[in-house]
């Protein structure tokens, strides 16, 4: 049986943070837009994690999980 990887190892190497502007791009939306999704004042917050100052997001399946939340069907 061929050596594997500690299942540790490979979160660490699927685990990447984005910066707003990173995941901005990515969704093609403002980097405004997104960061106010992050206020505690904002009704369903967007999954983030705040290191100091900064903000930064991961698509992990919580992101997944908020994103379909806030999809819209048919006449909505």
């Amino acid at each position: 049986m061929p050596d594997q990887e500690p299942v540790s190892q490979q979160i660490q190497q699927s685990f990447e943070l984005l910066t707003a502007e990173q995941l901005a791009v990515r969704l093609a939306v403002p980097k405004t837009w997104l960061l106010e999704q992050t206020r505690s004042r904002a009704e369903d917050p967007a999954p983030h994690w705040k290191l100091g100052k900064y903000v930064r997001f991961s698509l992990d399946a919580d992101f997944y999980k908020w994103l379909e939340r806030h999809k819209k069907r048919g006449g909505q």
